[in-house]
């Protein structure tokens, strides 16, 4: 039997079942955050798990390694980090008209594990709050950003993505550190 053909017909059949799921209950994944918008109402709950798939990444290193490095020329682990909640940050307060937005030092020097995660959990909320303030034409209006013009909905999809990206990333250190990285399956994936 051909394992490529079923692996195909799964993710086939698994693709459909979810999109089946989608569109019979809509309000299913609605957020408890009160959104001025379809598309936040949708966004959030699957932000807030991004949030909490990424917080027990951090979690996950110990203290002791935190600032770890798998060669000198690339961030450490506590740098990753940081690095997620100040991009957090700068998209919202930058590209999405976010304002009062936290005014913190993101540099790993010399932060402990535990202000590392209060530093990115203050980030991720921001964005939270951000993200539920924007109403349906707000999203739709272009934002200028480093890398061209994009609808804000669309800048939103690319602050997942560069979670997601350094997420990935810090895998390979936790793994070089004997640490297996946490089970995301456990918030929905």
């Amino acid at each position: 039997m051909n394992t490529h053909t079923n692996r195909r017909k799964f993710i086939r059949s698994a693709s459909l079942g979810a999109a089946g799921v989608l569109a019979t209950t809509p309000t299913a994944f609605a957020s408890t955050v009160n959104s001025k918008s379809k598309f936040a109402e949708y966004f959030v709950p699957q932000w807030e798990r991004c949030k909490e798939c990424t917080l027990s990444y951090a979690e996950a290193m110990p203290e002791e390694t935190y600032h770890f490095k798998p060669t000198e020329e690339v961030r450490s682990f506590a740098d990753q980090m940081l690095h997620i909640a100040q991009t957090n940050v700068f998209f919202s307060s930058s590209f999405l008209g976010g304002t009062d937005a936290p005014d913190r030092d993101y540099t790993p020097d010399g932060k402990s594990k535990d202000e590392v995660i209060e530093l990115m959990t203050e980030a991720f909320d921001y964005c939270t709050s951000v993200l539920s303030s924007l109403t349906d034409e707000q999203l739709h209006e272009d934002a200028e950003t480093f890398a061209g013009t994009f609808p804000k909905n669309e800048v939103i999809l690319m602050m997942r993505d560069h979670v997601t990206h350094h997420r990935g990333q810090s895998v390979v250190y936790l793994r070089l550190n004997g640490i297996t990285p946490p089970d995301p399956s456990w918030v929905g994936w």
